[in-house]
């Protein structure tokens, strides 16, 4: 078998594996509305050419003797399924499935009414993230076009992906702020979060479940506003949408007379990974995590939260930390006597968690070529365990677009309208 054929998983895969289960899978999906009618024999066999570009799709999770898991050639073809009913009579799929007896990637396609096709990708987040799947997107649209896809990627830097190799000076200009990673460590075992809500899911209703999503698209005109009042404030349009998501989440709970217990709320950032000489690497999970915390009393000191994250950001960017944080986690897992429990999948959770992709539009052609079929997309995030709401932004058309997955046995619809409106609110909140 040749070395590229099997892969370790790294850190990161094996964390989301490790919090795959029915009731909070580590999948996500992608739908994109399509102007074209999709062929079944070349959608199919454009399929089968883009895994040969990314290797990760045509795979399994499997055990060897040692207990290592590996990715393994799979020989099962990916799964697609072909429905006769529009996309909106039928819905998403249930979000699990599982990665160790079937590739980490099933395929969707819904008619549409003006004969074009829904195509949905449900993806497994232990081989895949987001920005990953849009590469590996961008490259079966080319395919099945049959047009020339991207230059020949570099199989063997899936190696090294999450493993990165720095120069001995480097590493030792980088020793002084690792001591961060442990603080911080220690910090995410020994607070209470506070959850979104003040009570949790009954252990009798955790089952798979088809997700219910929230979508809102801000005007080109808002969003131009939102990434003017980032400016004026001096950070980043992440640091101001992270910012107004702690500020919507207390507000939310004070008018809905939540009040549950715990000292911080906490977001989960994803990082990318991913850096100016990782362009030939062939799609895969290249992010890490990021928890950050603010108390209550912070959340409401509205003019210096996003300058506060900001700097949080920088700080992390800077040393490196996103590659540490699970890293001492993991260390910590480990410990004898029971110590180890304190750094478990379950104990370790969050308020919810928050994705932001970035301006799509730069970083593919699909969504800047005025040519493409693709004439619009919805990402619905990852939703975790102990997390009744997930949110994923993203900027497509020129506009800012927040996806938000929620848990409808905690929040109605009603509920969650609520919360996304308030989002949007305070989004565009010059204050």
């Amino acid at each position: 078998m040749n070395a590229v054929d099997q892969l370790p998983l790294s850190p990161f895969e094996e964390l989301f594996l490790l919090r795959d289960h029915p009731d909070s899978p580590s999948s996500f999906l992608v739908r994109f509305e399509l102007s074209e009618s999709l062929d079944v024999g070349r959608l199919e066999s454009s399929l089968e050419q883009v895994c040969q570009l990314h290797p990760l799709a045509a795979t399994k999770v499997e055990l060897d003797r040692g207990g290592q898991q590996w990715w393994a050639p799979c020989s099962t073809p990916i799964d697609v399924q072909w429905h006769k009913q529009p996309f909106e009579e039928v819905g998403y799929p249930t979000s699990w499935f599982d990665v160790k007896t079937q590739r980490p990637l099933r395929v969707l396609c819904f008619p549409r009414k003006d004969a074009g096709t829904t195509l949905v990708l449900h993806v497994h987040h232990v081989a895949f993230d987001g920005l990953g799947i849009l590469q590996l997107f961008e490259d079966w649209l080319q395919l099945y076009r049959k047009k020339k896809p991207h230059p020949i990627y570099d199989k063997r830097k899936l190696t090294a992906r999450c493993r990165p190799k720095v120069s001995f000076w480097k590493a030792i200009r980088l020793l002084p702020g690792q001591w961060k990673s442990v603080r911080a460590t220690f910090r995410v075992m020994g607070r209470e979060v506070i959850p979104l809500l003040p009570f949790s899911i009954d252990a009798g209703q955790r089952q798979s479940r088809n997700p219910s999503v929230e979508t809102r698209i801000l005007s080109t005109d808002a969003t131009v506003n939102a990434k003017k009042i980032a400016r004026t404030n001096g950070v980043s349009t992440n640091s101001l949408l992270a910012a107004r998501l702690y500020i919507t989440i207390d507000q939310w709970q004070q008018s809905n007379g939540h009040n549950p217990s715990g000292s911080h709320f906490r977001l989960v950032m994803p990082f990318n990974e991913r850096g100016p000489a990782d362009k030939d690497m062939s799609a895969c999970n290249h992010c890490t995590v990021i928890s950050f915390d603010r108390s209550r009393k912070e959340v409401r000191k509205a003019e210096a939260l996003a300058k506060d994250i900001d700097r949080e950001v920088r700080v992390i960017k800077r040393w490196r930390l996103s590659l540490n944080f699970w890293r001492a986690l993991s260390l910590f897992r480990n410990l004898p006597g029971g110590l180890g429990k304190h750094a478990s999948a379950d104990r370790v959770t969050a308020t919810t968690l928050f994705s932001n992709l970035g301006k799509l539009d730069r970083m593919f052609k699909f969504v800047s070529d005025e040519q493409s079929s693709v004439m619009d997309m919805e990402v619905v995030p990852t939703l975790h365990r102990g997390m009744p709401i997930a949110m994923v932004v993203y900027e497509f058309g020129g506009q800012i677009r927040i996806s938000m997955q929620y848990d409808r046995r905690v929040l109605d619809q009603a509920q969650a309208n609520e919360f996304a409106d308030r989002y949007v609110e305070a989004i565009t909140d010059p204050e």
